[in-house]
């Protein structure tokens, strides 16, 4: 019997982390009812893939936290996640193989073609799911989350982290092919009988009763902040940043955003003038993305109408954010 890999590799924000988390909770199950194979390495498979096939894996966040700088001790990691990974494989009886990691979608096409490889090693053929998302709430959602790692608004604005639709899913055609990938919106996706999880499961070949099972066992996850928790990262950021030479700063915490994301108020948002910026900058990839796939998705951003967007409710003087998040800094450091 043919096998064959399914990997779920974009769009970052898409609601990942909940459907990592109840694929990961419940991946006996899906071994033993349909032959789906979701490794146990992490529920998130984003930090193993990367650190396996990036060219240099001292660019991943999580090994600079880790503050391996050494070339010796970034390929000892690597040989580490390739022994663990391929052990889980190897040793149990699947018929699909399961990857989620929406990190791939970062991975450059020599990158991904080197994960394709290996693959091949344990597979016949692989299918590819991909969400992509609305650019102006995927680059805010993004942005949130890019503080959470030491970035700061300032910064990001000048270069925009944006859907990059075009470079993420030429790679991935590179790499896999083109009639491999399944492109779904997360606007259609989460709209579905079930939301994300079930129309995922669908996605991946599980059957209705599977899908709502699968559905009714999930946690959805929210890791997003408030306004103001996001200031305040964001202000802590800049006045003590997260990393130093590449390594950790040791005036930081690897805990801050659990305490930081206690600060509650309003959604985190930009300003109307950030986000008509990040819908003129979209507006070439929402093209490409229209005409490679034959779609007809988020043409709003075409719309030149600085009108239409609105400022935050809740706007804070920086002397306040920096007290506040000097001051929660140092109680941490305690």
């Amino acid at each position: 019997m043919s096998k064959k890999a399914i990997i779920h590799m974009g769009l970052p924000k898409t609601g990942t982390t909940t459907i990592q988390n109840v694929l990961y909770k419940n991946r006996d199950w899906l071994l033993k009812k349909y032959k789906y194979y979701y490794p146990s390495v992490e529920a998130n498979h984003t930090n193993f893939l990367c650190i396996m096939f990036l060219p240099d894996p001292r660019t991943h966040v999580t090994v600079k936290m880790r503050g391996l700088t050494t070339d010796a001790e970034v390929e000892a990691l690597r040989a580490e996640c390739f022994k663990r990974l391929e052990a889980e494989i190897e040793s149990a009886n699947w018929e699909t193989l399961v990857f989620s990691a929406e990190g791939l979608a970062n991975l450059s096409s020599d990158s991904l073609m080197n994960f394709q490889k290996w693959l091949s090693r344990y597979v016949d053929s692989c299918e590819v799911i991909y969400w992509v998302r609305h650019p102006l709430d995927f680059t805010k959602s993004l942005m949130q989350q890019m503080i959470k790692g030491g970035e700061t608004i300032e910064d990001m604005m000048k270069r925009l982290p944006l859907t990059n639709f075009k470079g993420r899913l030429n790679n991935a055609v590179k790499a896999f092919g083109k009639s491999s990938i399944h492109l779904e919106t997360f606007e259609n996706s989460r709209a579905e009988k079930g939301g994300i999880v079930a129309s995922f499961c669908r996605q991946l070949g599980l059957d209705e009763k599977g899908a709502m099972a699968m559905s009714d066992a999930a946690v959805f996850e929210n890791e997003s902040m408030s306004m103001l928790a996001t200031m305040v990262f964001n202000t802590l950021n800049r006045r003590r940043p997260m990393f130093v030479d590449g390594k950790f700063n040791t005036v930081r915490r690897q805990g801050e955003f659990g305490w930081i994301s206690r600060l509650k108020g309003e959604k985190f948002d930009l300003l109307s003038a950030q986000k008509h910026q990040i819908c003129i900058q979209s507006r070439s990839d929402v093209r490409w993305l229209n005409e490679a796939f034959d779609l007809n998705l988020y043409e709003d951003v075409f719309e030149d109408d600085p009108a239409k967007f609105s400022d935050p409710n809740e706007i804070y003087d920086q002397k306040t954010l920096d007290s506040i998040a000097l001051v929660m800094s140092d109680l941490m450091n305690r």
